[in-house]
């Protein structure tokens, strides 16, 4: 069976970039992880905060989740640094970076 298709996924790398030639001060800041269980399952969440200058009065917020363990080898141990990752994605895309494809970031698609 083959994988997802992720061919209209922009990854986060490249939408940061993206957003630093745009915004040179741009700044992320990461909240502290926190373990959210929902019924019996259990995920990490991460929100970012995504500045385009230092007084930015509208700055961009953006949470995702990860399910805790990690589902697949990629993603065990790493379950907060993926929430991160897809968080800045997302935001990124919510500032309308990257999203002539796809809105969610290539992780997001590949991890589900």
């Amino acid at each position: 069976m083959a994988g997802p298709d992720l061919s209209n996924y922009v990854e986060v790398k490249d939408r940061l970039l993206m957003a630093i030639a745009k915004w040179p001060e741009l700044r992320v800041i990461e909240s502290v992880p926190e373990v959210v269980t929902i019924d019996d399952r259990t995920f990490v969440q991460v929100t970012v905060i995504v500045y385009r200058e230092p007084d930015d009065t509208l700055p961009c917020t953006a949470t995702a989740w990860e399910p805790f363990p990690g589902v697949t080898p990629f993603t065990r141990n790493s379950e907060m640094m993926n929430a991160g990752t897809s968080a800045l994605g997302r935001a990124l895309g919510y500032m309308g970076i990257g999203v002539e494809r796809s809105v969610a970031p290539a992780v997001e698609g590949a991890n589900r």
